[in-house]
């Protein structure tokens, strides 16, 4: 069904006198943003909250990860702060895991620090999802100390790191020269049983035309080479 379909089945339903239902709705949601029809997903969203519809954890997910994607990321910010000024019985480690994505994609590293770092005081406590994109943002602007104290304060708390975790940090290390501190997380990266991806694999050869081809990089290379994800 297109959007405009979906909009005009939306209202239709309601000027029957039909309640659409919070599946229904979040369908409409996910479509429009889908499309980048950002403007008319918000119209969708302000009805809901005018009518019976029951809006669920699904519903300001689909609106965080909708606006977000658009290039809203104010609007996501504004969203979540109503709603926890409201107290809504909604929050969840995955909203603040969007908003963080949007900030770090976005550029806004200060901002995204800002939110991870309250999130204890929420009550909230980050997962594993949190920690990469904590991780991934600050790799890729070179702020590899951080992202090193992230990942040691994530194993502090008790959060498994998972493949990606390994990943994003071998490549950020590889990028800033950090070739002995990458071969540590490979190692480490090898013996929990984690593949190597090709993204990770193609900066590992690229570190190694740089080393001058040093023997104990390649023979690392050489051991991942069997497992290497695609």
């Amino acid at each position: 069904m297109r959007a405009d379909d979906a909009v005009h089945l939306f209202e239709e339903m309601q000027c029957k006198g039909l309640t659409p239902s919070t599946v229904t709705c979040n369908i409409v949601l996910q479509g429009l943003f889908r499309v980048g029809r950002s403007r008319a997903a918000r119209k969708v969203f302000d009805k809901m909250l005018i009518t019976p519809i029951i809006s669920d954890w699904y519903t300001y997910c689909v609106m965080l990860d909708g606006l977000c994607k658009g290039g809203h990321i104010e609007e996501a910010l504004n969203l979540l702060h109503k709603m926890e000024i409201q107290r809504l019985d909604l929050k969840h480690i995955t909203m603040y895991n969007i908003i963080l994505d949007g900030l770090c994609k976005s550029g806004r590293l200060d901002g995204a620090r800002d939110l991870f770092n309250s999130l204890f005081l929420k009550g909230l406590d980050p997962d594993v999802i949190t920690y990469n994109t904590m991780i991934l943002g600050l790799c890729s602007i070179g702020l590899l100390k951080e992202a090193k104290g992230i990942f040691i304060k994530m194993k502090e708390n008790g959060c498994l790191a998972n493949g990606i975790t390994y990943n994003v940090i071998v490549q950020g290390l590889l990028l800033g020269g950090k070739y002995d501190d990458a071969l540590v997380h490979l190692e480490e990266m090898d013996n929990r049983g984690f593949l190597l991806h090709s993204h990770t694999f193609s900066k590992l050869l690229n570190s190694l035309k740089k080393s001058e081809n040093d023997p104990y990089l390649l023979k690392k290379i050489q051991k991942f080479v069997p497992n290497m994800k695609e």
